[in-house]
C-alpha cells in the first residue's frame, strides 16, 4: 500500500553529512592554524574523522578529544564547538538524490517529514541552508528525548494526522532510526551508508536514496 507520508532522518539520509564535514575542515583548520602550524591539513583531516565518531558525541567533547590529540591545550573546546555550530551548516551538502526524490513524492500527493536528533540550532539551520521542502520538522530537542524513543516520531504523525501504518520512514542508523520506526509500527527503508547494521528490526535495504521509488 502506498503511504502517506514518508518520513527522513536527516544527517546521512537527506543530509550527506561525510561531505559536508570534507568540505568544512579547511575552514576549521584555518580557524586553528595558529596553534597547529605543526600539523598537516591531510593529518588534520585523518584524527579528524577518527575522533568525530560521525557526530554521534556532543560537539565539545569532540573538539576536546580533536585538541588533545594536537595537543593544543591553549584552545577553548567549547568556543571550538561554538564556531562549528556557527559555520558547520554553511557547507551543508544534500545526499545524492534528495531534491529529486522529494520532488517525486510531492508530485504522487505524498508528504514529507524530517525525525532528526540534534539540536534545533544546528539540525534546522541544515535544512535551511540545503533548502529541503517538506511538510513537517521535529527535532529531538525539541520533544526533549531522542531517537529511536517513539515520542519524535509520534510528533511527526501527530503533526501530520497520520497512523503509523500509514507511514514509511527512511534513515541510516540501524537502531535510531531502523528499530525506532518499526517499534510502532512503521515501515522502516535502511539506507547503508557509514553506519553497519547491527539491528534485528525487518526492514528494507536501499543502496541510493532514489532506490526508494522502486517502491512507489
Amino acid at each position: 500500500m502506498r503511504p502517506r507520508v514518508i518520513l527522513f532522518d536527516l544527517d546521512e539520509t537527506l543530509h550527506d553529512r561525510r561531505a559536508s564535514v570534507e568540505a568544512f575542515i579547511p575552514t576549521l583548520y584555518g580557524f586553528l592554524e595558529p596553534w597547529l602550524s605543526h600539523v598537516s591539513l591531510e593529518d588534520f583531516r585523518a584524527t579528524l574523522h577518527r575522533v568525530d565518531y560521525g557526530g554521534y558525541v556532543p560537539r565539545e567533547v569532540f573538539m576536546q578529544r580533536l585538541l588533545e590529540a594536537f595537543d593544543a591545550r591553549n584552545f577553548d573546546a567549547v568556543a571550538l564547538a561554538k564556531f562549528w555550530r556557527s559555520e558547520f551548516a554553511k557547507f551543508a551538502q544534500p545526499m545524492a538524490g534528495a531534491y529529486e526524490l522529494l520532488e517525486f513524492l510531492k508530485s504522487k500527493g505524498i508528504q514529507t517529514g524530517i525525525v532528526s536528533n540534534g539540536t534545533v540550532q544546528l539540525q534546522q539551520a541544515k535544512i535551511d541552508a540545503l533548502g529541503l521542502q517538506v511538510d513537517v520538522v521535529v527535532i529531538s530537542e525539541a520533544v526533549g528525548v531522542k531517537k529511536p524513543a517513539a515520542k519524535p516520531f509520534l510528533e511527526a504523525l501527530r503533526l501530520l494526522e497520520v497512523q503509523p501504518s500509514e507511514t514509511w520512514f527512511v534513515g541510516d542508523h540501524p537502531v535510531n532510526d531502523i528499530q525506532g520506526a518499526v517499534a510502532i509500527g512503521i515501515k522502516a527503508f535502511w539506507l547503508e551508508r557509514e553506519t553497519a547494521w547491527s539491528g534485528n528490526a525487518p526492514h528494507v535495504r536501499l543502496e541510493r536514496l532514489l532506490d526508494l521509488q522502486k517502491f512507489l
